[in-house]
């Protein structure tokens, strides 16, 4: 008997920049597919082909670029080509359109208007404009402000059933666009971690080998997008603190974005030299050893976490974290929180707590109870067993 078939869209998913939605969204997908669903993904891409197959999905992909380079300018050639695009979208009307931001959705909703739509709620658009404008110095544009909440809040009350990834994000999503029509089919659905593939190494040396990087260090990683509210240049600060109370320390930083001049600048203007090293984008197979290699894995987020899917694929690997207490981290690292998240978001917190974690978190020390805790908390089977009771009825209507 075939399975459901559903339709996901996004505003970008290029493998080359993967940020946390389109990950969880690719994870999703390859899961559903694993359980017999017939999993497309629409979605932007910077280059590559325009359908290729992925987890078992199939990818059909526009050009388009990461939203932290898109512009109002773009938009016009962004519709004509998504437009064209969609096209190539196989087979019939799909049982169930998933959106996981406003313009794909919108975009998608021309091919198969009849399908019922569910949605994704990662983050509030505007908020997410907001943060990287303050940020970057600018001045918030309250015409742009308000055009994203009336696109999102379209999406939304278009959507037959919301999803959100923590409590935090629910009340976001409250905050933002309040109603109680919109709270009543609001569900929160977790991430997910493949606990299999972040399976922890038995020690630290062979990854370092296969990744080339230096075996006595104590090396502490961070895997971001290099913007504005991931806390790079507070991590920088509180790496610049501690670091000569660590043995022979790297810093790590994976990841690529519009700051990475800026933050290179940084490190320079901090002394820190070669203690630093710039990864670049982490590929998808070279994620698990990045982990393993690591003593260390540091989430500084300054604002709108919802749920950060880094923070439970360390773990597990059984790699400890300290995070700061922003959005969903807290949530996401539920009895665990207390002796890993900073006290405030500075960096002098973050310098303390990487010193307090590294004295404390030897490989023996620790056992396995970061690994067991994700084990018990968080999988991607749960998820997708989840997310298909809940769209059950969606679909047979």
């Amino acid at each position: 008997m075939r399975g459901p078939s559903l339709l996901q869209a996004l505003d970008y998913a290029d493998p080359e920049n993967l940020g946390g939605a389109s990950r969880a969204a690719l994870s999703l997908g390859g899961e559903l597919a694993a359980q017999g669903w017939t999993v497309t993904v629409f979605a932007g891409r910077k280059d590559g082909p325009p359908v290729a197959a992925c987890r078992g999905m199939t990818l059909v992909r526009f050009p388009s670029t990461p939203s932290d380079e898109r512009t109002a300018r773009h938009l016009p050639a962004l519709l004509l080509r998504s437009a064209r695009a969609l096209g190539a979208v196989p087979g019939r009307p799909p049982d169930l359109v998933l959106g996981h931001q406003p313009l794909a959705t919108w975009i998608v909703r021309r091919r198969a208007a009849r399908a019922p739509l569910a949605y994704y709620f990662h983050s509030p658009w505007a908020a997410e404009y907001a943060a990287r404008a303050r940020r970057a110095g600018g001045r918030v544009q309250p015409h742009k402000l308000a055009l994203r909440i009336l696109a999102e809040r379209w999406t939304l009350g278009a959507a037959r059933l919301i999803f959100v990834a923590s409590e935090f994000m629910r009340r976001q999503l409250a905050a933002f666009h309040p109603g109680a029509h919109l709270a009543r089919k609001t569900h929160v659905l977790p991430h997910g971690v493949d606990a299999e593939r972040f399976a922890p190494s038995a020690g630290a040396a062979v990854p370092r080998r296969r990744l080339g990087l230096p075996l006595g260090a104590t090396i502490v990683l961070t895997l971001r997008r290099l913007e504005e509210r991931m806390g790079l240049e507070e991590l920088l600060r509180a790496f610049a603190i501690c670091r000569s109370r660590l043995h022979d320390p790297l810093l790590l930083i994976a990841g690529r974005g519009r700051l990475e001049p800026a933050l290179k600048d940084l490190a320079g203007t901090l002394g820190l030299g070669a203690s630093v090293r710039f990864w670049g984008y982490a590929r998808d197979e070279d994620l698990p050893d990045l982990y393993n290699a690591a003593d260390l894995f540091v989430v500084p987020t300054q604002a709108l976490e919802g749920f950060g899917l880094v923070i439970p694929e360390a773990l597990a690997a059984n790699v400890p974290v300290v995070a700061t207490p922003v959005g969903g981290i807290p949530e996401v690292l539920g009895e665990l929180g207390p002796e890993l998240l900073s006290r405030d978001c500075t960096p002098e917190a973050l310098a303390d707590q990487i010193e307090r974690v590294l004295r404390g978190s030897g490989r023996a020390a620790r056992g396995d109870r970061y690994r067991r805790f994700v084990l018990e908390h968080y999988s991607w089977r749960r998820c997708a067993e989840q997310f298909a009771a809940h769209v059950r009825a969606l679909i047979r209507g």
